[in-house]
């Protein structure tokens, strides 16, 4: 069994015309993929709202990695694993970053007992991952290091995109598939990650990942190994494993 840690925004849901979507070609090589019984999923900073998403219906997921690592479900949204921050910790890290007027407000991604209920006050017990953007990349870009330096010793952030995204100290893309990896019992020989950003590094390290051909130069000049959509990266994949060149 081989398994495939896909990023969503930008690696699998990109623009295609007017659409911005999985494409009919690697919704198909995914469903080949699982048919010879490998599994398929989704690692993003996107919270469980992922799985509701029409691209994401039309294909079946066998697990999904969320809010950076976070939280990690299966195909059927139960809960495998988690790491959340304390809500008082993550209003704090909302005040500091009011300070840069080029960003917006953070929003929270929250973990509730009961994940099915809303986020009342009774049913919130922490924070997943925090969440915020900016129209001025320097901006963006010392928004992260203030926050690193100020919060590293309990929250990380991540610059993704124009986008930051925080979440507990010690998570990551990377974790979240660790969790996943326990849970199945496979091993990393096994795995194969892929994906376009600056949040998808730590899982393109760990596991010797690729990068799709329609990232950002200095991405791809971070990462050697490249693919052109899911179909190339699982061809890669499967000559990988068994030993080929």
């Amino acid at each position: 069994m081989l398994i495939i840690a896909s990023d969503f925004d930008g690696t699998i849901c990109r623009v295609y015309g007017d659409e911005y979507c999985i494409s009919e070609k690697d919704r198909n090589a995914i469903r080949c993929w699982q048919k010879e019984g490998n599994r398929f999923g989704i690692v993003t900073g996107r919270g469980s709202e992922l799985f509701d998403e029409e691209s994401v219906q039309m294909i079946k997921l066998d697990y999904a990695v969320v809010y950076n690592g976070a939280l990690i479900m299966d195909g059927n949204r139960n809960v495998i694993a988690e790491e959340y921050i304390s809500r008082e910790l993550a209003e704090d890290y909302a005040a500091f970053i009011r300070q840069f007027p080029g960003l917006e407000e953070c929003e929270f991604g929250f973990a509730c007992r009961d994940p099915k209920a809303a986020p009342t006050d009774g049913n919130i017990k922490g924070v997943y991952q925090i969440f915020t953007g900016g129209n001025v990349q320097e901006e963006v870009d010392r928004a992260v290091a203030l926050c690193n330096e100020h919060y590293g010793d309990t929250i990380i952030t991540y610059k993704n995109g124009d986008c930051i995204n925080a979440v507990k100290r010690g998570v990551s893309k990377a974790t979240g598939i660790r969790a996943y990896m326990r849970a199945v019992g496979c091993t990393e020989r096994e795995v194969f990650s892929v994906g376009d950003n600056y949040n998808d590094l730590p899982m393109l390290y760990a596991f010797d990942g690729y990068v799709v051909n329609t990232a950002d130069k200095e991405i791809r000049d971070l990462i050697p190994n490249h693919c052109e959509d899911m179909d190339d990266l699982m061809m890669q994949a499967k000559k990988r494993y068994s030993g080929g060149c």
